[in-house]
């Protein structure tokens, strides 16, 4: 089934904007956002848009980082948090687990619903590709043979941890 816009004014996307470019609109063109879940779902949008931004510009654009910032801090603001206590909560955190920087975890655990998102990229050819590795990893040189229970555990590594 090919995309299909819909042109009705409850259909219409909708996009978060800067308090300041209201003055620059026609009555009719802009909207306050008062249902909790739409700004939500807006915000969630938005971070997304500005990561692309980031992306598009080689993350060479410092504009873009911080419309990223302000728009995260935006949206715990707009969800009851104040600038005090995210930051507070950003001393605790870093003081707790460290900051990020150039380490990545290789062994994910599917299943683990904050790791959704690192899975769903995976192309079928990809999972083959491991799925194919651990096979011969788990075949015995000597004898061409699977041993199941290698198998059994490289696959866990691979599926299911």
């Amino acid at each position: 089934m090919q995309n299909e816009k819909f042109e009705t004014p409850s259909l219409k996307p909708k996009k978060l904007i800067r308090k300041f470019i209201t003055e620059k609109l026609k009555d009719g063109e802009w909207e306050t956002i008062n249902d909790q879940e739409e700004l939500n779902r807006l915000y969630a949008i938005k971070v997304r848009e500005e990561l692309n931004e980031i992306q598009s510009s080689g993350h060479q654009d410092i504009m873009e980082f911080v419309d990223l910032i302000q728009v995260a801090f935006s949206f715990a603001k707009q969800n009851g948090f104040t600038h005090e206590e995210i930051a507070a909560a950003m001393i605790e955190k870093s003081a707790e687990k460290g900051p990020f920087g150039r380490l990545a975890l290789n062994n994910l655990n599917p299943n683990n619903p904050s790791n959704e998102l690192y899975f769903d990229g995976m192309s079928n050819s990809s999972l083959k590709e491991l799925i194919i590795g651990a096979v011969q990893d788990a075949t015995d040189t000597e004898t061409g043979m699977v041993s199941i229970p290698v198998l059994d555990a490289l696959l866990d590594n691979i599926i299911l941890d």
